[in-house]
């Protein structure tokens, strides 16, 4: 089944006076920032929002997930990682509404009366992802690693090639000459 596109700019005071709420799917290919860290931009991030007021201040309160790509800093190759996170903001137009924001809120900048849920939905995305995207030990593809051991001596780990001469393989096509 495909999803609907979410709707990226709108009017939260409008939403929230009608205590509306929003779903939809933002194509990874969309998200730029994000995009940059993933080895695959194909798929959908999957987002929820609900919209109130909270006194005299809007609350946006909502959940996405998606399945990532991410590029290993170890092997470059793809790493999966799922990420679910919730979303609890309320839109300001200037730095000097965050203090007035009820518990639990984050601020999102409004600008023309509008917000980005895109944006909010990457920001969340970009925040939970860990620092560092790998494989496990000893789930990278092709890597040649070493360890060392008590003297400091570096020590083949069991996946680097047998051949003890990386020339071996030219001496055997020199010799059928």
């Amino acid at each position: 089944m495909k999803s609907e596109i979410l709707l990226d700019q709108l009017d939260p005071v409008r939403f929230a006076l009608k205590e509306r709420d929003t779903a939809g799917g933002i194509e990874l290919s969309s998200l730029k920032r994000l995009s940059e860290l993933l080895h695959s931009t194909d798929g959908l991030v999957e987002a929820r929002f609900s919209f109130s007021r909270e006194g005299k201040k809007i609350a946006i309160r909502g959940d996405m997930k998606a399945q990532l790509k991410l590029v290993c800093h170890r092997c470059g190759g793809p790493v999966d990682f799922s990420v679910e996170g919730q979303v609890a903001v309320s839109p300001v137009t200037t730095e000097a509404d965050e203090p007035e924001l009820p518990e639990g809120l984050e601020p999102v900048l409004m600008v023309d009366r509008e917000i980005s849920l895109w944006q909010v939905v990457e920001d969340e995305i970009l925040l939970a992802l860990p620092p560092i995207h790998r494989h496990e030990q000893g789930e990278c593809g092709d890597l040649i690693s070493f360890t060392c051991d008590a003297n400091k001596t570096p020590v083949k780990n069991e996946r680097e090639s047998t051949s003890d001469n990386p020339f071996a393989i030219l001496k055997s096509l020199r010799s059928e000459d």
